[in-house]
């Protein structure tokens, strides 16, 4: 299911009203509300033949819930996703067409990465481009964008199974591993093509970690069980981190820091063959 701008907005919008109105739980009532006040899309009759009880748990619900929580200044309440909702996604999304759901282009815009089409768009792009080439933490626009993209796919993973006992967290995702960094460089070819963007020529060269997968046959993974890395590292975004922010493993941090100094997906690809990977290295071996 290829989520739309209109839904996203629509899923983080509910999940904002939920958490800010202390509800107990995001019923599909919540969600019409938001479609309402966000798209001024009135959802009659939305599942209205779905009478699933209780909560439920789906990637892109997961990811609306972090969206909204890594920009809240506060965090009163942390309602889960009825089972009603998950139910409905795809019926929300046929409701709400629009453009592909593509937010790393977005991310690629503000750090001055990708090709604008005004003249004073393109100045400021090339001015953020310069001033982020120059920060030592920064490793290149495109891999300040990318690590947001990252921890996006972590979230859209499957959470990791809770032990016997142990209280789940609503909504979360697993911690961003080396396996995420690998789909985040293949989601922002995906998402350049399905956005029909391109980067910058001067960032091209260095940005061809998609290209270099595909050539060696690795696609977005379907239907299989993306492993785990359990070993935690310090690692932290490098800009703006937040408390709702995922932790990193050991392994996808030494792949970042192998990479880093020369700013790209092409150096994180190289870098997946020159440090212990092991969730990585068991996507590369799937068939394509």
């Amino acid at each position: 299911m290829q989520l739309t701008e209109p839904a996203a907005d629509v899923l983080r919008a509910a999940y904002r009203q939920a958490m800010l109105e202390r509800r107990e739980i995001i019923d599909l009532a919540v969600v019409k509300q938001a479609a309402a006040l966000a798209r001024g899309v009135l959802l009659e009759n939305l599942g209205g033949g779905t009478r699933a009880e209780g909560t439920g748990d789906a990637a892109s619900l997961r990811e609306a819930r972090w969206w909204v929580r890594r920009q809240s200044a506060f965090t009163p309440t942390d309602p889960p996703w009825g089972a009603a909702v998950v139910a409905a996604l795809p019926e929300l999304v046929r409701r709400l067409p629009g453009e592909p759901y593509t937010p790393l282009l977005g991310l690629l815009s503000q750090v001055g990465a990708l090709e604008e089409r005004t003249r004073a768009a393109a100045w400021t792009s090339r001015l953020k481009g310069r001033l982020l080439h120059r920060a030592d933490k920064a490793g290149g626009p495109v891999l300040v964008a990318l690590e947001l993209e990252a921890a996006r796919q972590a979230m859209l993973l499957e959470p990791a199974a809770v032990p016997p006992g142990a209280a789940a967290t609503p909504g979360t995702g697993r911690a961003v591993g080396s396996a995420a960094v690998l789909l985040a460089v293949l989601s922002l070819d995906e998402q350049l093509s399905l956005g029909k963007r391109e980067l910058r020529a001067a960032y091209r060269a260095a940005n061809e970690g998609g290209a270099l997968l595909r050539a060696r046959g690795v696609r977005t993974p379907s239907g299989v069980d993306v492993p785990e890395e359990k070993e935690l590292a310090a690692r932290q975004v490098a800009w703006g981190h937040t408390p709702a922010d995922p932790p990193w493993t050991t392994a996808a941090a030494a792949v970042w820091d192998a990479a880093r100094a020369q700013g790209g997906t092409t150096h994180l690809v190289r870098a997946l063959g020159e440090v212990d990977a092991p969730a990585a290295a068991a996507l590369l071996e799937l068939p394509g």
